[in-house]
């Protein structure tokens, strides 16, 4: 869980798991905010509230989430141009390699 493999995959699910957390708070404010605006001498105030708090907690959770998600993407892209790299090298290099070995037999 603490090493450093695949960190770009473990970023984009700490992403998700904020989300998550702030959609399970969004049901919690809401639960709250019905119970406490039926109780309520101002519950038309209450409700108002509640719903705008929500929806504020949406919001904040999902558009919080973007860039820690990016960020983990990006770092697995670059990982995986990077593992492409090393590959391309190395086949480069044996073409190489047999083509000097062809052209040193022929002369």
């Amino acid at each position: 869980m603490f090493n450093y493999n695949n960190i770009g995959n473990k970023l984009k699910s700490l992403a998700k798991l904020f989300r998550n957390i702030g959609l399970f708070l969004v049901v919690i404010v809401f639960i709250a905010t019905i119970i406490s605006s039926s109780s309520s001498l101002h519950s038309d105030e209450t409700l108002l509230i509640g719903i705008l708090t929500s929806i504020a907690i949406i919001i904040i959770s999902f558009i919080g989430s973007w860039p820690l998600y990016g960020f983990g993407q990006l770092i697995e892209d670059t990982s995986m141009n990077v593992q492409l790299q090393k590959i391309n090298n190395k086949m480069l290099k044996d073409l190489l390699a047999q083509k000097t070995k062809n052209s040193d037999s022929t002369t």
